[in-house]
């Protein structure tokens, strides 16, 4: 799912009525991407331990639709606070206060609300494909022979959710559509809805309905492969060395855009996903004291169990960052340097126009271009290398192929897992000097990632200073 920026406290509306158990407190959600509706905040008498906190959305909007408080809106929110307060002092449960959602709510219902356009997880442009996915996947559950329409979040458990990757394998083997995979994003979209509901409201999607079983995506794939006695194979479709040769000789072309030339130089071995995310803050073009990284450096930030990686770059490397900063760049750049823009994300969404620069309206870019917008600009950078892209591949063809490429010319298991950006595998002793010396090991990078973009040997190979 998509991540939630946080308001400034003081701009959030709030109101609190009550004491002790009765104590009831309202604010208005403020998560980007989400309706700003207000959130009641109060103890269940039901419960015990943390389980008592609870909280419940009104169908209450506090701001107009220019941001401004409306005094209608907070008495009707602040009057369904007071009523609640007051049943909770009788003893009485939340569940008839007047304007509370009820729950819980279907599957069906859930999918529908997640993937509204202007309230859900996925709001704008940006969140168009992931919507389209998500309201695919509602609409196959809801096949009577799946979930059925009528199916409620409570009711799923994993008898349940085996019994919807059961179907699906039996139809595959008596028509052959679709696969485990297919399944796997099925199940995977519905465990996704019910954490966005419950962050919402626990008494809609409570924190034991629809939760992911452990194990679970071993259990498809060993009912699987025992329904259709097909066995699972993972596709990892990669590029040829020569089909990476041919795009790294056309990333200049006319018609590529230059933010995938510059996402290709700068990280092919890496996660593309997390190279879109590079900020300026993040890019180091002095070298370093000891001569680890005469090109610069620059820091590619890791999300959950996907570490960051620090880069030493390359001569090209550095090349074609600068070529970047002067060209689709330079209006950022400037605004940087002068300290007029706090900082800037290297591959931002904005248009470029016929020069190559960025239009100055944009120059304060406050989220990186979506992957869907960079796969589209790749497959324009394949075509003009006269590659057909394949389905499943995209920038990841470059990655897969890297890791095969790196085996031929390092054996540095540290240098070859931060070559991909992969955790080390390492005990506290080796993560302890590793730590010292990530900038040295950093720099071997960089030769090994020359050696495995470069076909033809070089005439002057490079060293690490010891």
């Amino acid at each position: 799912m998509s991540p939630r920026k946080k308001v400034s406290k003081s701009n959030i509306w709030s109101y609190s009525t009550g004491r002790d158990e009765a104590r009831v407190v309202a604010t208005e959600r403020v998560e980007a991407g989400r309706d700003r509706v207000v959130i009641l905040r109060y103890t269940d008498p039901r419960k015990t331990g943390r389980d008592k906190r609870a909280k419940r959305a009104l169908d209450v909007r506090v701001r107009d639709e220019r941001g401004r408080l409306a005094p209608q809106a907070i008495s009707e929110a602040q009057d369904a606070a007071d009523a609640l307060s007051a049943r909770l002092r009788q003893g009485q449960g939340a569940g008839e206060a007047s304007g509370i959602t009820d729950g819980p709510i279907t599957v069906f219902k859930g999918f529908t609300l997640v993937a509204d356009p202007e309230t859900g997880a996925h709001p704008g442009k940006q969140g168009a494909m992931r919507r389209k996915r998500l309201l695919a996947s509602r609409d196959t559950l809801a096949k009577t022979d799946l979930l059925g329409p009528d199916k409620t979040f409570r009711e799923i458990k994993k008898s349940v959710i085996r019994d919807v990757w059961r179907t699906l394998a039996r139809r595959n083997e008596a028509a052959g559509t679709s696969g485990p995979r297919a399944a796997e994003i099925l199940i995977v979209d519905l465990f996704a809805v019910a954490n966005w509901l419950r962050a919402d409201d626990e008494l809609v999607v409570s924190p034991t309905d629809a939760v992911a079983p452990p194990k679970w995506r071993k259990d498809l794939k060993a009912d699987w492969v025992g329904i259709t006695g097909k066995p699972v194979r993972i596709r990892r479709e990669r590029h040829e060395a020569e089909e990476q040769e041919r795009i790294f000789q056309n990333l200049y072309s006319e018609g590529v855009d230059p933010r995938v030339a510059l996402l290709v130089e700068l990280g092919a071995e890496l996660r593309g996903g997390q190279v879109l995310r590079l900020r300026r803050s993040a890019v180091h073009l002095e070298p370093d004291a000891k001569g680890y990284a005469p090109h610069g450096q620059f820091l590619v930030d890791g999300v959950g169990k996907k570490g960051g990686t620090q880069v030493a770059m390359t001569k090209s490397q550095r090349e074609a960052l600068e070529n970047a900063l002067q060209g689709y760049l330079r209006d950022c750049e400037a605004g940087f340097l002068t300290k007029n823009i706090e900082d800037y994300y290297l591959f931002a969404p904005f248009k470029i126009k016929v020069a190559g620069t960025a239009t100055p309206r944009n120059a304060d870019n406050s989220r990186p271009m979506g992957r869907q917008q960079m796969l589209r600009a790749f497959h324009k950078l394949e075509r003009a290398a006269g590659i057909v892209p394949v389905p499943g591949r995209g920038w990841y063809g470059l990655r897969r192929l890297s890791a095969d490429l790196a085996n031929d010319v390092e054996t540095d298991t540290r240098v070859l897992n931060q070559a991909g950006g992969w955790a080390q595998g390492s005990t506290v002793r080796e993560d302890t000097y590793q730590d010292t010396d990530r900038l040295k090991i950093a720099a071997k990078v960089a030769i090994v990632r020359e050696k495995m973009r470069a076909p033809k040997p070089k005439e002057e190979v490079a060293t690490v200073p010891e």
